[in-house]
Protein backbone atom coordinates (compact mmCIF):
# COMPACT_ATOMS: atom_id res chain seq x y z
CA UNK A 1 0.00 0.00 0.00
CA UNK A 2 1.03 3.93 -0.46
CA UNK A 3 2.98 5.95 1.79
CA UNK A 4 0.47 8.54 3.45
CA UNK A 5 2.93 10.96 2.20
CA UNK A 6 4.55 10.83 -1.06
CA UNK A 7 6.87 13.33 -2.64
CA UNK A 8 5.07 14.58 -6.00
CA UNK A 9 8.60 14.27 -7.38
CA UNK A 10 10.58 11.81 -5.91
CA UNK A 11 13.55 12.89 -7.87
CA UNK A 12 14.03 15.99 -6.51
CA UNK A 13 15.15 14.21 -3.59
CA UNK A 14 16.91 11.03 -4.56
CA UNK A 15 18.44 11.21 -7.87
CA UNK A 16 18.32 6.90 -8.31
CA UNK A 17 14.14 7.24 -8.39
CA UNK A 18 12.51 7.42 -11.86
CA UNK A 19 10.48 10.93 -12.38
CA UNK A 20 7.03 11.14 -12.07
CA UNK A 21 6.94 11.11 -16.35
CA UNK A 22 9.16 8.26 -16.76
CA UNK A 23 7.88 5.02 -18.44
CA UNK A 24 9.33 3.54 -15.35
CA UNK A 25 7.67 5.61 -12.74
CA UNK A 26 4.13 5.21 -14.81
CA UNK A 27 4.96 1.31 -15.05
CA UNK A 28 5.68 1.34 -10.86
CA UNK A 29 2.59 3.58 -10.10
CA UNK A 30 0.39 1.31 -11.94
CA UNK A 31 1.45 -1.86 -10.18
CA UNK A 32 0.70 -0.28 -6.89
CA UNK A 33 -2.50 0.86 -7.43
CA UNK A 34 -3.37 -2.03 -9.22
CA UNK A 35 -1.67 -4.09 -6.35
CA UNK A 36 0.05 -6.35 -8.87
CA UNK A 37 2.08 -8.56 -6.61
CA UNK A 38 -1.15 -9.51 -4.16
CA UNK A 39 -3.36 -9.88 -7.11
CA UNK A 40 -1.24 -12.26 -8.99
CA UNK A 41 0.35 -14.08 -6.14
CA UNK A 42 -2.99 -15.31 -4.98
CA UNK A 43 -3.36 -17.03 -8.66
CA UNK A 44 -0.26 -18.71 -7.99
CA UNK A 45 -1.44 -21.96 -6.40
CA UNK A 46 -4.55 -24.04 -7.23
CA UNK A 47 -6.33 -22.82 -4.58
CA UNK A 48 -8.38 -20.52 -6.40
CA UNK A 49 -8.29 -22.57 -9.67
CA UNK A 50 -9.71 -25.48 -8.39
CA UNK A 51 -12.57 -24.03 -8.25
CA UNK A 52 -12.56 -22.84 -11.46
CA UNK A 53 -12.10 -26.38 -13.06
CA UNK A 54 -14.98 -27.34 -10.83
CA UNK A 55 -16.91 -24.85 -12.22
CA UNK A 56 -18.82 -27.44 -14.71
CA UNK A 57 -21.61 -24.66 -16.10
CA UNK A 58 -18.59 -22.29 -17.04
CA UNK A 59 -16.11 -24.59 -18.44
CA UNK A 60 -19.25 -26.54 -20.58
CA UNK A 61 -20.38 -22.67 -21.93
CA UNK A 62 -16.57 -21.85 -22.82
CA UNK A 63 -16.03 -25.28 -24.49
CA UNK A 64 -19.43 -24.80 -26.25
CA UNK A 65 -18.59 -21.57 -27.81
CA UNK A 66 -15.52 -23.21 -29.32
CA UNK A 67 -16.53 -26.49 -30.33
CA UNK A 68 -19.42 -24.36 -32.51
CA UNK A 69 -16.67 -22.29 -34.21
CA UNK A 70 -14.39 -23.18 -36.66
CA UNK A 71 -10.58 -22.20 -35.34
CA UNK A 72 -8.70 -24.26 -37.56
CA UNK A 73 -6.92 -21.51 -39.34
CA UNK A 74 -6.98 -18.74 -36.63
CA UNK A 75 -5.11 -17.85 -34.00
CA UNK A 76 -5.93 -16.89 -30.58
CA UNK A 77 -5.11 -15.02 -27.42
CA UNK A 78 -5.79 -16.34 -23.95
CA UNK A 79 -5.71 -13.84 -21.63
CA UNK A 80 -4.84 -14.77 -18.09
CA UNK A 81 -5.13 -18.55 -19.06
CA UNK A 82 -4.09 -19.72 -15.12
CA UNK A 83 -4.14 -23.81 -15.52
CA UNK A 84 -3.85 -23.16 -19.87
CA UNK A 85 -7.54 -24.97 -19.90
CA UNK A 86 -9.25 -22.60 -22.66
CA UNK A 87 -5.91 -22.80 -24.35
CA UNK A 88 -5.77 -26.32 -24.36
CA UNK A 89 -9.53 -26.67 -25.60
CA UNK A 90 -9.04 -24.20 -27.88
CA UNK A 91 -6.54 -26.69 -29.63
CA UNK A 92 -8.01 -29.85 -28.97
CA UNK A 93 -11.73 -28.69 -29.56
CA UNK A 94 -11.02 -26.03 -31.96
CA UNK A 95 -8.64 -26.85 -34.12
CA UNK A 96 -6.56 -24.03 -33.53
CA UNK A 97 -3.06 -24.08 -34.80
CA UNK A 98 -1.56 -21.47 -32.61
CA UNK A 99 -2.59 -20.64 -28.87
CA UNK A 100 -0.59 -17.76 -27.33
CA UNK A 101 -1.51 -17.98 -23.52
CA UNK A 102 -0.84 -15.19 -21.27
CA UNK A 103 -0.32 -15.49 -17.36
CA UNK A 104 0.67 -13.06 -15.17
CA UNK A 105 1.07 -15.33 -12.25
CA UNK A 106 3.34 -18.68 -11.05
CA UNK A 107 0.84 -20.82 -12.20
CA UNK A 108 1.95 -20.15 -15.56
CA UNK A 109 5.30 -22.26 -14.94
CA UNK A 110 2.96 -25.19 -14.21
CA UNK A 111 0.15 -24.85 -16.76
CA UNK A 112 3.33 -25.55 -19.38
CA UNK A 113 4.06 -28.81 -17.86
CA UNK A 114 0.26 -29.87 -18.54
CA UNK A 115 0.99 -28.46 -22.39
CA UNK A 116 4.17 -30.73 -22.86
CA UNK A 117 2.15 -33.57 -20.70
CA UNK A 118 -0.54 -33.37 -23.49
CA UNK A 119 2.21 -32.84 -26.39
CA UNK A 120 0.75 -29.51 -27.46
CA UNK A 121 3.81 -27.19 -26.95
CA UNK A 122 3.84 -26.83 -30.71
CA UNK A 123 0.37 -25.41 -30.48
CA UNK A 124 0.46 -23.10 -27.22
CA UNK A 125 3.23 -20.71 -26.57
CA UNK A 126 2.89 -19.64 -23.02
CA UNK A 127 4.08 -16.12 -21.91
CA UNK A 128 4.67 -15.75 -17.71
CA UNK A 129 4.76 -11.83 -17.82
CA UNK A 130 1.50 -9.31 -17.71
CA UNK A 131 -0.57 -9.20 -20.92
CA UNK A 132 0.58 -5.30 -21.07
CA UNK A 133 4.06 -6.82 -21.24
CA UNK A 134 3.28 -9.37 -23.65
CA UNK A 135 5.57 -9.48 -26.66
CA UNK A 136 3.09 -11.41 -29.18
CA UNK A 137 4.36 -11.55 -32.73
CA UNK A 138 1.28 -11.73 -34.72
CA UNK A 139 -2.91 -10.19 -34.64
CA UNK A 140 -4.99 -12.74 -33.47
CA UNK A 141 -8.15 -13.36 -35.26
CA UNK A 142 -9.83 -14.55 -31.65
CA UNK A 143 -8.98 -13.09 -27.72
CA UNK A 144 -10.87 -15.16 -24.91
CA UNK A 145 -10.48 -14.54 -21.31
CA UNK A 146 -12.46 -15.42 -18.15
CA UNK A 147 -11.60 -12.14 -16.61
CA UNK A 148 -15.65 -11.83 -14.90
CA UNK A 149 -15.45 -11.24 -10.79
CA UNK A 150 -17.68 -10.91 -8.13
CA UNK A 151 -20.17 -8.02 -9.73
CA UNK A 152 -18.72 -8.28 -13.00
CA UNK A 153 -15.90 -5.99 -12.36
CA UNK A 154 -14.39 -6.47 -9.00
CA UNK A 155 -10.60 -7.02 -9.83
CA UNK A 156 -11.03 -5.26 -13.03
CA UNK A 157 -9.22 -8.09 -14.71
CA UNK A 158 -11.70 -6.18 -17.91
CA UNK A 159 -8.83 -3.40 -18.39
CA UNK A 160 -6.02 -6.02 -19.09
CA UNK A 161 -8.40 -7.45 -21.81
CA UNK A 162 -9.02 -4.27 -23.58
CA UNK A 163 -5.59 -3.65 -23.60
CA UNK A 164 -5.00 -6.93 -25.03
CA UNK A 165 -7.68 -5.86 -27.39
CA UNK A 166 -5.99 -2.48 -28.84
CA UNK A 167 -2.89 -4.23 -28.57
CA UNK A 168 -3.40 -7.41 -30.48
CA UNK A 169 -6.92 -8.00 -32.19
CA UNK A 170 -7.03 -7.89 -35.87
CA UNK A 171 -9.76 -5.81 -37.23
CA UNK A 172 -12.86 -7.97 -37.54
CA UNK A 173 -11.37 -10.08 -35.02
CA UNK A 174 -13.90 -11.69 -31.72
CA UNK A 175 -13.62 -11.18 -28.10
CA UNK A 176 -14.89 -14.19 -26.02
CA UNK A 177 -16.81 -12.90 -24.16
CA UNK A 178 -18.26 -10.98 -26.51
CA UNK A 179 -21.01 -9.39 -24.50
CA UNK A 180 -20.84 -8.89 -20.53
CA UNK A 181 -24.84 -7.98 -18.58
CA UNK A 182 -25.02 -6.88 -15.48
CA UNK A 183 -28.43 -7.78 -13.09
CA UNK A 184 -30.04 -6.55 -10.45
CA UNK A 185 -33.34 -7.29 -8.46
CA UNK A 186 -34.56 -6.23 -5.10
CA UNK A 187 -35.60 -9.35 -2.90
CA UNK A 188 -36.56 -11.05 0.20
CA UNK A 189 -33.18 -12.11 2.30
CA UNK A 190 -34.79 -12.60 5.95
CA UNK A 191 -32.51 -15.78 6.69
CA UNK A 192 -29.36 -14.81 5.95
CA UNK A 193 -30.05 -11.06 7.74
CA UNK A 194 -31.19 -13.32 11.06
CA UNK A 195 -27.62 -14.93 10.53
CA UNK A 196 -25.78 -12.02 10.61
CA UNK A 197 -27.79 -9.31 12.57
CA UNK A 198 -31.27 -10.70 13.97
CA UNK A 199 -29.13 -13.26 16.24
CA UNK A 200 -27.53 -10.75 18.43
CA UNK A 201 -30.78 -10.47 20.05
CA UNK A 202 -30.62 -13.58 21.63
CA UNK A 203 -27.59 -16.01 22.12
CA UNK A 204 -28.54 -18.36 23.91
CA UNK A 205 -30.98 -16.53 26.27
CA UNK A 206 -28.16 -13.91 26.69
CA UNK A 207 -29.68 -10.15 24.81
CA UNK A 208 -26.31 -8.89 23.13
CA UNK A 209 -28.26 -6.78 21.29
CA UNK A 210 -25.80 -3.89 21.72
CA UNK A 211 -23.74 -5.38 18.41
CA UNK A 212 -26.22 -4.79 16.05
CA UNK A 213 -25.00 -1.92 14.99
CA UNK A 214 -21.24 -3.30 15.05
CA UNK A 215 -22.65 -6.40 13.14
CA UNK A 216 -24.33 -3.75 10.66
CA UNK A 217 -21.26 -1.73 10.07
CA UNK A 218 -18.84 -4.94 10.09
CA UNK A 219 -20.85 -7.41 8.31
CA UNK A 220 -23.78 -5.54 5.90
CA UNK A 221 -20.92 -2.65 4.50
CA UNK A 222 -20.18 -5.35 1.74
CA UNK A 223 -21.98 -7.38 -0.84
CA UNK A 224 -22.12 -11.20 0.19
CA UNK A 225 -20.31 -12.66 -2.60
CA UNK A 226 -21.28 -16.24 -2.34
CA UNK A 227 -25.08 -15.96 -2.05
CA UNK A 228 -27.38 -18.64 -3.44
CA UNK A 229 -30.29 -17.02 -4.50
CA UNK A 230 -34.00 -18.52 -4.47
CA UNK A 231 -36.20 -17.44 -6.95
CA UNK A 232 -38.73 -17.33 -4.26
CA UNK A 233 -36.90 -14.95 -2.53
CA UNK A 234 -37.39 -11.96 -5.99
CA UNK A 235 -39.70 -9.22 -4.74
CA UNK A 236 -38.99 -7.92 -8.95
CA UNK A 237 -38.08 -8.78 -11.97
CA UNK A 238 -34.61 -7.73 -12.88
CA UNK A 239 -33.17 -4.89 -14.25
CA UNK A 240 -30.26 -4.45 -16.57
CA UNK A 241 -27.77 -1.95 -14.84
CA UNK A 242 -25.01 -2.19 -17.60
CA UNK A 243 -24.52 -4.14 -21.16
CA UNK A 244 -20.48 -4.21 -22.02
CA UNK A 245 -19.56 -4.67 -25.47
CA UNK A 246 -16.13 -5.99 -25.21
CA UNK A 247 -15.32 -4.51 -29.15
CA UNK A 248 -16.34 -0.90 -28.09
CA UNK A 249 -16.52 0.21 -24.36
CA UNK A 250 -13.03 0.74 -23.26
CA UNK A 251 -11.30 0.79 -19.16
CA UNK A 252 -12.19 4.63 -18.77
CA UNK A 253 -16.26 3.34 -19.29
CA UNK A 254 -15.90 1.62 -16.05
CA UNK A 255 -14.71 4.35 -14.08
CA UNK A 256 -18.41 5.83 -13.22
CA UNK A 257 -21.68 3.87 -14.16
CA UNK A 258 -25.31 5.61 -13.75
CA UNK A 259 -27.77 3.08 -13.76
CA UNK A 260 -31.61 4.71 -13.83
CA UNK A 261 -33.73 1.82 -11.86
CA UNK A 262 -37.56 1.62 -11.49
CA UNK A 263 -38.64 -1.94 -10.05
CA UNK A 264 -41.83 -2.69 -9.36
CA UNK A 265 -43.08 -4.53 -6.24
CA UNK A 266 -44.81 -8.67 -7.60
CA UNK A 267 -45.49 -9.36 -4.24
CA UNK A 268 -46.21 -8.67 -0.57
CA UNK A 269 -42.73 -9.31 1.40
CA UNK A 270 -39.80 -7.58 3.01
CA UNK A 271 -37.21 -5.56 1.18
CA UNK A 272 -33.74 -6.75 2.76
CA UNK A 273 -31.70 -6.12 0.01
CA UNK A 274 -30.68 -6.61 -3.53
CA UNK A 275 -28.94 -9.70 -5.68
CA UNK A 276 -26.83 -9.19 -8.81
CA UNK A 277 -25.43 -11.31 -10.93
CA UNK A 278 -24.65 -11.22 -14.56
CA UNK A 279 -25.07 -13.16 -18.06
CA UNK A 280 -22.23 -13.20 -20.58
CA UNK A 281 -22.89 -13.70 -24.72
CA UNK A 282 -20.46 -15.40 -27.02
CA UNK A 283 -20.74 -14.13 -30.65
CA UNK A 284 -20.10 -16.25 -33.90
CA UNK A 285 -16.59 -15.34 -35.16
CA UNK A 286 -16.29 -12.35 -36.98
CA UNK A 287 -20.28 -11.50 -36.25
CA UNK A 288 -22.72 -10.40 -33.58
CA UNK A 289 -24.96 -13.84 -33.57
CA UNK A 290 -24.91 -15.47 -30.21
CA UNK A 291 -23.59 -18.95 -30.13
CA UNK A 292 -23.40 -19.41 -26.53
CA UNK A 293 -24.32 -17.41 -23.42
CA UNK A 294 -22.84 -17.98 -19.89
CA UNK A 295 -25.81 -17.32 -16.62
CA UNK A 296 -24.97 -17.34 -13.53
CA UNK A 297 -28.65 -15.82 -12.27
CA UNK A 298 -30.48 -18.07 -9.80
CA UNK A 299 -32.65 -19.56 -12.47
CA UNK A 300 -29.86 -20.86 -13.94
CA UNK A 301 -27.11 -24.11 -13.37
CA UNK A 302 -25.03 -22.81 -10.15
CA UNK A 303 -21.83 -21.76 -11.14
CA UNK A 304 -18.55 -20.51 -8.47
CA UNK A 305 -20.13 -16.86 -9.28
CA UNK A 306 -23.16 -17.54 -7.79
CA UNK A 307 -24.87 -14.33 -7.20
CA UNK A 308 -24.14 -11.33 -4.62
CA UNK A 309 -26.65 -9.85 -2.02
CA UNK A 310 -26.35 -6.47 -0.99
CA UNK A 311 -28.37 -6.31 2.21
CA UNK A 312 -29.59 -3.28 3.92
CA UNK A 313 -29.44 -1.67 7.32
CA UNK A 314 -32.88 -2.31 8.04
CA UNK A 315 -35.83 -4.20 6.16
CA UNK A 316 -38.29 -2.15 4.18
CA UNK A 317 -42.16 -3.90 4.37
CA UNK A 318 -43.42 -3.83 0.86
CA UNK A 319 -46.45 -4.51 -0.94
CA UNK A 320 -47.40 -5.60 -4.70
CA UNK A 321 -47.64 -2.47 -7.07
CA UNK A 322 -45.00 -0.29 -5.26
CA UNK A 323 -42.01 1.01 -6.85
CA UNK A 324 -38.48 1.14 -6.16
CA UNK A 325 -37.40 3.53 -8.29
CA UNK A 326 -33.94 5.92 -8.33
CA UNK A 327 -30.13 5.28 -9.28
CA UNK A 328 -27.79 2.59 -8.90
CA UNK A 329 -24.22 4.09 -9.10
CA UNK A 330 -21.14 1.92 -9.74
CA UNK A 331 -18.18 3.74 -8.76
CA UNK A 332 -14.47 2.33 -9.60
CA UNK A 333 -12.19 3.47 -6.35
CA UNK A 334 -10.07 6.63 -7.29
CA UNK A 335 -7.27 4.93 -6.44
CA UNK A 336 -7.23 1.37 -6.00
CA UNK A 337 -7.73 0.31 -9.42
CA UNK A 338 -9.24 -2.80 -8.70
CA UNK A 339 -11.89 -2.04 -6.12
CA UNK A 340 -15.59 -0.31 -6.59
CA UNK A 341 -18.24 1.09 -4.55
CA UNK A 342 -21.95 0.47 -5.42
CA UNK A 343 -23.99 3.43 -4.15
CA UNK A 344 -28.06 3.23 -3.85
CA UNK A 345 -30.16 5.88 -3.77
CA UNK A 346 -33.86 4.85 -4.14
CA UNK A 347 -37.47 5.29 -2.68
CA UNK A 348 -40.07 3.14 -2.03
CA UNK A 349 -43.45 4.66 -3.29
CA UNK A 350 -45.95 5.09 -0.87
CA UNK A 351 -47.93 2.28 -0.48
CA UNK A 352 -51.69 3.87 -0.55
CA UNK A 353 -52.38 2.61 2.72
CA UNK A 354 -51.35 5.41 5.13
CA UNK A 355 -47.44 5.31 4.75
CA UNK A 356 -45.25 7.24 2.88
CA UNK A 357 -42.38 7.61 0.57
CA UNK A 358 -39.43 5.40 1.71
CA UNK A 359 -35.74 6.26 1.07
CA UNK A 360 -33.48 3.57 0.59
CA UNK A 361 -29.88 4.91 0.32
CA UNK A 362 -26.55 3.23 1.25
CA UNK A 363 -22.92 2.71 -0.64
CA UNK A 364 -21.33 -0.62 -0.68
CA UNK A 365 -17.34 -1.47 -0.57
CA UNK A 366 -15.93 -3.84 -2.80
CA UNK A 367 -13.69 -3.81 -1.02
CA UNK A 368 -11.87 -0.90 -0.15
Amino acid sequence: FPPTHTDPNPSTTDPTLPTTNSLRYQHELRRLLYQDEEYFSSYSSLRLHAELAGDTARNRVYKSAISASDLCDKTVLDVGSGTGLLAILCVVTGRCSRVYAVEASEIAKDSGKVVENLGLTASIEIHNCRVEDAIIPEKVDVIISEWMGTFLLFEFMIDSVFAARDLFLKEGGTMWPSVAQLFMAPCDAQRRYNELVSVWDDVVGVDMSALKCKAKSDLLSSPIYNHELDVGDLLSDELELCRIDMLDWSSGDLDRIVCPVDWQVLRDGSLYGFSSWFVCWFHELGGRAPIASLDTGPRAPLTHWKQDLFLLDEPVAVIAGQRIAGTVRVLRHPDWRRHLRVRLDLTVSSSGKGTGVTSVTKTFFLWK
